[in-house]
């Protein structure tokens, strides 16, 4: 199904600007298995793929809140891609390093395979790691509030590693040793050496926004 036949039967305010369609409000695709994007969307709002069955997003997308792939069969990410909060990348499998310097909420990566994150990267909200498939994070990393490091087996922590309120980690699953610049604002929680609020010793799942608010709610 064409988007535009999708926003008429719903009725979701969108129009033209250009070439690009414009919609305003949220826009929830989400298992969506024959949706078709245009090549320039801006979405004013929250854009929810989960699941869908899409293989490629438009050249130029703008989301003005949050966007949410997860489960999705897309391999790459789009160069012009430009996300106001949020990015969820929870179960995706990625052939392309993601080349964001600043992400402006929440990234989530839960089980997810990332061949790389680049250096310099700033995540204005939580990072979650949990189970990702990943080597290493890369050097110069800031984390403004939560950074999860559980199960999700790095080889080592990066130089110059910033995180402004909590580090949670399940040493066993560390390789190497502590960097010595190092900088946690809050506390260094290890799941495996006792109960934590929200936690499992086997790793930390996130299944939705109130649940991700408890659990930041038990850490401060």
């Amino acid at each position: 199904m064409d988007l535009l036949q999708y926003l008429a039967i719903r009725g979701i305010y969108h129009k033209y600007r250009g070439d690009a369609l414009e919609v305003h409000g949220n826009l929830n695709l989400s298992s969506q298995r024959s949706i078709r994007l245009p090549q320039q969307l801006e979405v004013f709002g929250d854009l929810n793929l989960s699941d869908a069955l899409i293989h490629a997003l438009p050249e130029r997308l703008l989301v003005r809140d949050s966007l949410d792939l997860s489960n999705t069969p897309l391999k790459a990410l789009p160069p012009n891609l430009r996300v106001g909060r949020a990015l969820i990348l929870r179960g995706c499998e990625l052939d392309a390093p993601l080349d964001f310097v600043d992400v402006f909420g929440d990234l989530d990566l839960s089980e997810a395979r990332v061949p790389a994150l680049r250096d310099g990267l700033r995540v204005r909200g939580s990072l979650n790691m949990y189970r990702t498939r990943i080597k290493a994070l890369p050097n110069d990393l800031m984390v403004d509030e939560v950074l999860y490091l559980v199960a999700c087996k790095l080889e080592r922590l990066p130089r110059n590693l910033k995180v402004m309120k909590n580090l949670v980690v399940s040493k066993s699953t560390l390789g190497g040793s502590w960097p010595e610049d190092l900088h946690v604002g809050g506390k260094l929680i290890d799941v495996e050496s006792g109960k934590v609020p929200g936690f499992s010793r086997d790793g930390l799942w996130i299944p939705d926004g109130s649940e991700l608010d408890s659990i930041r709610t038990t850490l401060r």
